[in-house]
């Protein structure tokens, strides 16, 4: 069954890239804070010092300005909500 927010205008895909080949993603570096959770799904939470942690469904994250990205290696999409607070720009 697809997620009644996969058409949500301004909605990211839920999938990404799922082959080996392809490139790192950029790590989010702009926000002093970021607190999510995982709402279906499992994902890979990736530090920039390469530390990982798998997150499933109702577990949640939060990071101060460190440099991170999240990524789904799984065959089944993920949906995760994302709070971001930054400072003045």
């Amino acid at each position: 069954m697809q997620s009644p927010l996969a058409d949500a205008p301004g909605q990211a895909p839920s999938k990404q890239d799922r082959s080996c080949a392809a490139p790192a993603p950029r790590l989010a570096m702009e926000a002093p804070h970021d607190v999510g959770i995982v709402l279906s799904g499992r994902i890979v939470l990736e530090m920039e010092d390469g530390t990982t942690a798998e997150l499933s469904a109702g577990q949640a994250f939060a990071q101060q300005g460190t440099p991170h990205h999240w990524r789904n290696p799984y065959p089944v999409d993920a949906v995760i909500a994302v709070v971001t607070m930054g400072r003045d720009q």
